[in-house]
């Protein structure tokens, strides 16, 4: 079986600003032709690491290495990476189509293929109009329109789902799951665990600069699972007063359910048993992105 490629590895990575350490001896391998999405709480490093990557800023330490040429020193810097990140702003003046065609003559992109991006975004109708006059939601598309543009190999993609209606989201999510190839990596970094547990196939968990996790999705959710065990509700204050309130998860305990891990259900069983108290009936719950991510919590 055929290695994947590495698209992008970082090694022994940090950033400093002053005296706050920002990234911590970061490293990860994202092998090429997937999508991964990057999680963490706010002042994780997230957009840190995006900058990098991306080729806005410099680390302290470390290196970035881009289908293995090291960034550092490499004359290719951003050839072939698009980002649609806060650190990459439009010309507000310029019309969509002026915008997108210009980065296409910069990066060798035909006009047709410029087009193929206006019209994938739904920016048709808009293509005249200067970027200053946009909505929030189709300024973040010309901004995604530029990193297709420009990210024949790496596309980086900030809070994509920003500023869109649910139509747009709809639209998003199937272009994002159309963008991977043997080449195309994407990279996406967004709040909306839903959304990076329906798109991505790998990912990378950042706290206080420090990494959680890094690997494949269904690695990091794992198969672990809790149960529901529901109960007469009116028996909830009986049940409160005989519990151990370490058998259940945190903020599971509403009337007449509660939700507990797989390793401490037959413990509950029994001591409801005991007292009384019927199960009325037992739900296994498989867990979540989310589930997994609270789990981690920050270290």
């Amino acid at each position: 079986m055929k290695t994947p490629q590495v698209a992008v590895k970082l090694s022994n990575l940090s950033k400093r600003y002053g005296s706050t350490l920002a990234l911590d001896d970061i490293n990860v391998e994202i092998p090429a032709g997937t999508v991964v999405g990057l999680v963490g709480s706010n002042g994780s490093g997230k957009s840190t690491l995006l900058r990098l990557i991306a080729g806005v800023e410099r680390p302290s330490h470390g290196e970035i290495e881009f289908f293995g040429k090291n960034l550092a020193s490499s004359e290719t810097i951003g050839s072939g990476t698009g980002a649609a990140i806060d650190a990459m702003a439009l010309w507000p003046r310029w019309s969509v189509k002026r915008t997108l065609t210009y980065l296409g003559q910069l990066t060798g992109r035909t006009d047709e293929e410029v087009k193929d991006v206006i019209k994938s975004l739904s920016l048709g109708e808009y293509s005249s109009r200067k970027v200053r006059t946009l909505s929030l939601g189709n300024r973040q598309r010309v901004q995604i329109g530029a990193a297709l543009i420009n990210g024949s190999l790496l596309t980086i993609l900030d809070e994509p789902m920003n500023g869109l209606d649910p139509q747009g989201r709809l639209l998003m999510r199937n272009l994002i799951e159309q963008l991977p190839t043997d080449e195309r990596t994407v990279l996406i970094s967004s709040h909306d665990l839903n959304e990076i547990q329906t798109l991505c196939s790998h990912i990378i968990h950042l706290e206080r600069g420090r990494m959680i996790f890094a690997g494949e999705l269904a690695s990091y959710v794992g198969e672990a699972k809790s149960f529901l065990v529901h109960y007469p509700p009116e028996l909830s204050e009986a049940i409160s007063s005989i519990i151990d309130h370490r058998l259940v998860r945190t903020g599971s305990h509403n009337p007449g359910v509660l939700e507990v891990d797989d390793q401490n259900v037959e413990t509950l069983r029994t001591l409801m048993e005991e007292h009384s108290i019927p199960v009325l009936n037992l739900e296994t719950k498989k867990h979540t992105l989310e589930d997994q991510f609270h789990a981690h919590g920050r270290p």
